[in-house]
């Protein structure tokens, strides 16, 4: 009987063995070289805020003029990967000393981004929003899974992997400072209303980031000093972060569930138009969702005036696709045929 429940307990726990091979727990010694060379690289120095303040007025400057090889050569200076890692392991740990210093340092340097990236927006002139900002504005699910990734391999780099982390440090770099460089400009150029999506961007990445790596400190057996405020201490910041990251998964699913919807109508709207006109065409079709009806905004080019009637057939027409009102707003610009002549 002894022998089937044995046999019984080692086939139920295939995953629990996979598990302990990939993240084979680390020993006492590793943790403390470990957690020493996080807090080595994490202190707040005049070195890391040069590196940092240099990344940003790279970044910034390439959002505004819309490059991206310049806002990647920014993200691949800044240095935040170990504030990050460093506020991931103290709450493993349950350590006030280290916690409270980690989340100085992550605060100062999230500070310094967003005051350096707003100043210089103040000074650029903006007349249009590059597409590098307005990219950041928009958060779903792929964001939060990307950030995932990039927590979860920057831990796993400082853990087990026989090269350096700052390799995915370059990701994190992706995830955080651009959003955050982007609220600062946002800010200085008074568009509140892309704000709130900028920040839910930078929100989402941070959040994910530290549950990425806190769950690999975990798989890895770190731990701290045993002693009962130490584990309240982790056990509260545990609770408040996944909370958080609860809250944010649920924002995100709605926003990416409205974004899939608006493509779709925008797609249908494109199709119907084309089944309805042939010699004109439309462009820059925007789609604001109401509470039961979508707003379509676009502009129509063609040789020939349209009709009132052909727009009314159009707009029955989507109406019928999409199984909603809707309302239409185009702009209609007649194409007139030029001829020039030059006899040189």
């Amino acid at each position: 009987m002894e022998k089937k429940q044995n046999n019984h307990k080692s086939k139920t726990h295939p995953i629990r063995k996979i598990v302990r091979k990939i993240f084979d727990p680390a020993s006492l010694e590793e943790q403390s070289a470990i957690d020493a060379r996080i807090r080595e690289q994490a202190k707040d120095t005049p070195s890391f805020y040069i590196l940092t303040i240099v990344s940003i007025v790279i970044i910034t400057v390439g959002l505004i003029i819309n490059n991206s090889v310049v806002v990647i050569g920014g993200m691949i200076i800044a240095p935040v990967i170990w504030p990050l890692l460093s506020l991931s392991v103290s709450i493993i740990h349950g350590h006030k000393k280290m916690l409270r210093a980690s989340i100085f340092t992550v605060i100062k340097t999230f500070a310094v981004i967003l005051l350096i990236s707003f100043l210089i927006g103040l000074v650029t002139p903006l007349y249009d929003l590059s597409d590098e900002i307005l990219v950041r504005t928009g958060p779903t699910v792929f964001n939060l899974i990307i950030a995932l990734a990039a927590g979860f391999g920057a831990a796993f780099a400082t853990v087990y992997a026989s090269r350096s982390a700052t390799i995915f440090g370059v990701a994190i770099a992706v995830a955080l400072v651009p959003p955050l460089c982007v609220l600062g400009i946002l800010l200085a150029d008074g568009r509140f209303d892309l704000v709130g999506g900028a920040l839910l961007l930078f929100l989402t990445n941070f959040i994910a980031i530290i549950i990425a790596s806190m769950s690999v400190f975990a798989l890895a057996r770190f731990s701290g000093p045993h002693t009962k405020p130490g584990e309240e201490r982790k056990t509260k910041a545990i609770i408040y972060t996944i909370s958080a990251f609860t809250v944010i998964c649920i924002l995100l699913g709605y926003l990416t569930y409205n974004a899939i919807v608006i493509t779709k109508v925008q797609s249908l709207t494109y199709d119907t138009f084309e089944e309805n006109f042939t010699d004109e065409q439309l462009v820059n079709v925007e789609v604001n969702q109401g509470k039961y009806s979508y707003n379509i905004r676009g502009t129509i080019y063609g040789p020939d005036e349209i009709l009132e009637d052909e727009i009314d057939k159009f707009t029955a027409s989507l109406s019928q696709k999409v199984e909603r009102p809707v309302s239409v707003d185009l702009n209609v610009v007649k194409i007139e045929k030029a001829i020039s002549f030059s006899d040189y």
